[in-house]
């Protein structure tokens, strides 16, 4: 019956490709609602973020509020029965036989029974995927630029690998939008993926444990918050649950996590506003100063002190590695650096501070080298300011948000480092102080003698 009725609403679907009209919209309503027998709590309408799930009525946090039959969820297991006919050869990836089922399914067109979810997914992205070799060449940080060729040229490379494996053609336009597709959309538990129809209309919005978060208490595991927010039961069915309260006719947002701004730019296409897991990858090796008549004793003590060459630091963050390499570094004399840089021999930190006797040369070299990273943009933070007040939403504001908001992390780290300068210097003052009262009592009392 669901069958019937859902060929029934296939033949009034008639949208063309730039509009998502209040017809479509209607069309597509009936077709979800149509998927499963629950009582249906959102409606699909357009809103500030493009299509958006909307609620009919109060929503409770935990509410299951979608609930897509196994036959509809797009898994492997299912593309194979589906398509048992094409005799898909077995060494294909879930991943590459996703694309080529997206591919395929949307050539069909109205012929396609997934036809009204594919004409409302988006049909463009703007993700870095899609950007000229000019867009891209714009990207900063350095790492950020690479990781984006990278991920480019792998795209390449898959889109060879599925054609040859399948032995027949896909345009590489066609590749690069399903790609983006699972990128954005794709659930990944089970060890395996699936594309699950309407889950992907959820619009991304923190929820009261991203508000809460805090990275001086992060025990460094990934949060399982999608895991127990979205589920597949024993039949297949695909559930989700809301991690808020909705009012209703109010936006049923998501939280997508604890992603760094990194991932959002990278396969989202959008920087969020405000993300508290954000963080600037620092890449010490960079900073190495090879030529330091000490650089392999400091190179040999940081290996020893299972020293990380690269770190992601939060907004204001004076990690322990930063300080480690800041401190190593800073060591100047040939006495201190035998003393405190013994081979094979790590010492904890506050007694290599003590050794070293170098805290504020050791801040001052973190400031330096932070200093130099923020100065190594092209743009300045006001300049990126003027830019994203433009309001322009295309690639240039895309970037210019990315690195401006890694800018702010660096600066913010750098402001902390001041103020930890500043307190060393006084800490620093008050001990000279000190020691000259000892002196002076001690000369009085000589004198007394």
């Amino acid at each position: 019956m669901k069958a019937v009725k859902w060929l029934a609403i296939l033949a009034t679907v008639m949208v063309t490709s730039s509009e998502k009209s209040e017809s479509s919209l209607s069309d597509f309503r009936e077709w979800y609602q149509s998927l499963s027998d629950d009582n249906v709590v959102m409606e699909v309408r357009n809103s500030n973020w493009g299509l958006g799930l909307f609620a009919t009525k109060q929503i409770k946090k935990g509410d299951v509020v979608l609930r897509i039959p196994s036959e509809w969820v797009v898994s492997r297991e299912n593309i194979l029965k589906w398509y048992r006919n094409q005799h898909l050869p077995s060494t294909i990836s879930t991943n590459e036989l996703l694309i080529w089922w997206l591919v395929n399914e949307r050539s069909k067109s109205s012929s396609s029974r997934f036809y009204v979810w594919l004409k409302m997914l988006p049909e463009k992205f703007s993700t870095p995927l899609q950007y000229s070799d000019a867009e891209v060449d714009l990207i900063e940080p350095e790492d950020m630029k690479s990781a984006v060729k990278k991920n480019r040229d792998d795209a390449k490379r898959s889109w060879a690998m599925l054609k040859s494996i399948l032995d027949r053609d896909v345009d590489f336009e066609a590749y690069k939008w399903a790609k983006c597709i699972l990128a954005t959309r794709a659930w990944h538990m089970r060890g395996d993926e699936y594309l699950v129809p309407v889950a992907g209309m959820f619009n991304h919005d923190l929820d009261d444990d991203d508000h809460a978060y805090d990275w001086r208490k992060d025990t460094g595991e990934r949060s399982q918050k999608f895991l127990t927010y979205h589920t597949l039961t024993s039949d297949g069915d695909a559930v989700v649950r809301s991690d808020r309260h909705v009012q209703p006719s109010d936006q049923v947002f998501e939280s997508y996590g604890d992603n760094v701004n990194a991932i959002y730019f990278q396969y989202h296409g959008f920087v969020p506003d405000n993300n508290p897991y954000d963080c600037y990858k620092l890449n010490f090796q960079k900073h190495l100063q090879h030529s330091d008549a000490h650089h392999g004793r400091k190179l040999d003590y940081l290996k020893t002190s299972q020293f990380r060459t690269t770190t992601c630091l939060h907004h204001g963050e004076l990690s322990s590695n930063l300080l480690l390499f800041s401190t190593v570094s800073s060591i100047k004399s040939s006495s201190k650096a035998k003393a405190c840089l013994k081979y094979g021999t790590a010492l904890p930190f506050k007694q290599l501070l003590k050794c070293s006797n170098n805290e504020i040369a050791s801040i001052k070299f973190a400031i330096k080298m932070l200093s130099s990273e923020l100065s190594s943009f092209r743009t300045s933070i006001e300049e990126d300011e003027e830019i994203l007040q433009l309001g322009n939403d295309g690639v240039e504001h895309a970037i210019a948000k990315y690195r401006y908001k890694q800018k702010l992390i660096i600066r913010s780290i750098i402001e902390e480092a001041e103020d930890a300068l500043s307190k060393a210097r006084k800490r620093n003052d008050e001990k000279k102080q000190r020691n000259k009262e000892r002196k002076r009592q001690a000369e009085d009392e000589q004198e007394e003698l």
